[in-house]
């Protein structure tokens, strides 16, 4: 055999294992867009195994949900949810508070609930601000110092997929509280972007303020409907799921 022949062979097999490779790459899907907030909003039943990506998130962010049993959902809102814009017809040239910042991208995971109808038994919300952020700890401040109606463990360190961070349990002792992680007091009357609002006394919830290169990305985990002890042991179930969590680096994303 001529070396001519032997080199379009060794040719043909390193093309022939590149299209096996390719092939076998793990298939990334885009989270679908949906603010769940609303009465419209719907957690959509995700693929087990398959990666999921979130283009409204203001880093690189993938989920591999390790079962069938999760749903999902990502949206980009500021004070002016996606819902109410498209319900009333706002634009930034009628409404110019429509496009103020500060923005938040937001990644929703449910246990279930893959219909408006059906609330999922708990869920996993993933946040953080297209601008600047508090740190972990003046984070952890906040979430513990605004509002009453929760009592609280104390703060420990923790790592999640990689990234360092503290973690907050909880207990709500009063119908409702709203957790307000980066914005800062004020007296007037006015929606928040950042809120995340629970109620139900007696429901357990877990919070994690996760240091992602220099960015604090706020991890909530929560159920309207788990009994304290349930949503304990619920727990494992949501460690392995946010372990799945990478942050990959990408071109940083304005609104």
């Amino acid at each position: 055999m001529s070396k001519l022949s032997r080199v379009a062979i060794f040719a043909a097999l390193v093309a022939g294992l590149g299209t096996v490779a390719a092939s076998a790459a793990p298939r990334v899907q885009d989270l679908p867009d949906s603010f769940i907030l609303s009465p419209a909003g719907v957690l959509t039943r995700l693929h087990a195994g398959t990666t999921y990506r979130a283009s409204r998130f203001p880093l690189g962010i993938r989920v591999t949900p390790p079962d069938g049993s999760w749903t999902g959902a990502q949206w980009k809102a500021n004070t002016y949810h996606p819902d109410e814009i498209a319900r009333r017809h706002l634009t930034c040239s009628t409404n110019p508070g429509v496009c103020k910042p500060p923005y938040y991208g937001w990644v929703a995971i449910g246990k279930g609930g893959a219909a408006p109808a059906r609330a999922p038994r708990a869920l996993i919300l993933v946040m953080t601000g297209f601008g600047r952020t508090l740190s972990p700890t003046a984070t952890m401040h906040n979430l513990q110092t605004r509002g009453r109606g929760a009592t609280y463990q104390p703060v420990a360190d923790v790592e999640v997929a990689g990234y360092h961070g503290l973690r907050l349990d909880g207990v709500l002792t009063g119908p409702r509280h709203v957790f307000v992680p980066f914005s800062p007091p004020s007296h007037k009357a006015r929606a928040i972007a950042d809120a995340i609002e629970i109620s139900g006394a007696g429901h357990a919830f877990r919070i994690e303020a996760l240091n992602v290169r220099g960015k604090t990305v706020v991890v909530f985990v929560g159920s309207l409907v788990m009994s304290a002890d349930e949503f304990t042991a619920f727990l494992p179930q949501s460690d392995r799921l946010l372990g799945s969590l990478r942050f990959p680096a990408r071109k940083a994303r304005t609104p």
